[in-house]
């Protein structure tokens, strides 16, 4: 439920090894920008252990920038969109 989502810090997509193999081993099919659901699904469904899809909202200086999804394995969570597509600096985000 949207009123009960609280902010998680965004970490690198480098922070989960699994998604880190999985992008060396598929170069040719890399995040691409405004495909955050894509992305995060194609992640989701190829990497190598509990990665899982989540859905939310991105926000950054506390202001809730748009829809959006990504990976998250454990309390990890990071998306490769920003970081890859967007050329983003993830560590300004909240998810």
């Amino acid at each position: 439920m949207e009123e009960n989502a609280e902010p998680v810090q965004v970490s690198s997509y480098t922070s989960i090894p699994s998604v880190v193999s999985l992008l060396e081993k598929y170069k040719r099919f890399p995040p691409l920008p405004k495909e955050c659901y894509g992305n995060a699904y194609r992640t989701a469904q190829f990497a190598e252990g509990d990665v899982r899809y989540v859905e939310g909202f991105a926000m950054r200086d506390g202001n809730i920038f748009h829809r959006h999804a990504w990976n998250c394995l454990g309390d990890i969570h990071a998306g490769t969109t920003y970081e890859l597509g967007c050329q983003f600096d993830v560590t300004k985000f909240a998810i």
